[in-house]
């Protein structure tokens, strides 16, 4: 939700009806800017904290921070299921410009979608929901081609696991806009 949204939804203290209410509404207000999610980006140190400490509480990042790295416009738009692998761009690998971008390592695969705007949609349109921070394996397909790509994929989720140690898989919402470079 951005925070214009947040301003026209707010119905004020008036609304609270108790003094406990009150209390954890005043506690939630000081803390928030505790929060990793506070300056509306997401670093993979803040990614790890939040799934060791946070408690499942998801999170929420403003689209226009995540790096989507050499993904283009025309790749989102001819895309059949529009989900993208960070990690993977097949089109840029060899060259001397390529990099993984560092989104990558805090959401691994996304859902990218264009509007009637041509504005660029981070996660599911209905809810917004980018990414559950987990490390959950995916199954392997058919074909020999994406059968490297998930088993690369799968590799590195148990790499991620390794590090990161205990905790609790959460869910990330986005905000606002993405933003093709």
């Amino acid at each position: 939700m951005s925070h214009a949204d947040a301003v026209s939804a707010n119905k004020g203290v008036d609304y609270i009806s108790g003094g406990n209410e009150f209390s954890r509404y005043v506690f939630t207000y000081l803390s928030l800017s505790s929060r990793p999610d506070w300056d509306g980006k997401l670093t993979l140190q803040e990614a790890r904290a939040w799934y060791r400490n946070g408690g499942g509480r998801p999170l929420y990042v403003d689209s226009s921070q995540i790096d989507l790295g050499g993904i283009t416009m025309e790749e989102i738009r001819y895309a059949n299921d529009h989900y993208f692998n960070l990690f993977y761009h097949p089109e840029l690998i060899g060259q001397d410009t390529y990099r993984v971008p560092s989104s990558a390592f805090v959401y691994g695969r996304i859902r990218i979608d264009v509007d009637d705007t041509d504005s660029i949609i981070l996660g599911r349109i209905s809810d917004r929901l980018i990414d559950t921070y987990d490390f959950n394996y995916d199954p392997l397909p058919e074909g020999f081609k994406e059968k490297i790509k998930v088993g690369a994929r799968n590799i590195m989720t148990y790499v991620g696991k390794v590090v990161n140690g205990k905790g609790i898989d959460y869910n990330i919402y986005t905000y606002g806009y993405g933003r093709i470079k």
